[in-house]
């Protein structure tokens, strides 16, 4: 009888443990999309129906030239690195002109945030340019 009751206990936490590890999302990989990107900016700066459609053109352009870089493949990590650096960098800059002075205080929060986890321990990057 205690068997049958240990068996079942045992039996019921390993369901639940596989059903709980099931259910959890796989862990992200790469950078975020362009749709995510630009829902996490709506979200958080609250943007305007005209801002939306102007930071689309804006993600757009700089996917567009992000697959044109990935397609040089001449380039070294460092100097692949700073290109990327600088077209995010132009990115950047073209969404904080169409921007109120309260979302642009946001943004450059948001900013400094990417900054932080992108740098890794130990390791200083210099400030955007």
């Amino acid at each position: 009888m205690w068997t049958k009751k240990i068996f079942t206990g045992l039996l019921l936490l390993v369901v639940s443990f596989s059903l709980g590890i099931a259910q959890q999302d796989p862990p992200r990989k790469g950078p975020p999309t362009k749709e995510e990107r630009l829902s996490h900016l709506k979200d958080v700066l609250n943007l305007t129906k005209d801002q939306v459609k102007k930071v689309t053109s804006i993600l757009d352009f700089t996917q567009k030239k992000m697959v044109e870089l990935r397609d040089k493949d001449s380039k070294e990590h460092r100097e692949y690195m700073d290109a990327v650096k600088i077209i995010h960098n132009e990115e950047d800059s073209k969404i904080e002109k169409i921007l109120t002075k309260d979302q642009k205080k946001i943004f450059e929060k948001m900013k400094n945030e990417r900054e932080k986890r992108n740098t890794k321990p130990g390791e200083r990057r210099p400030p955007h340019q």
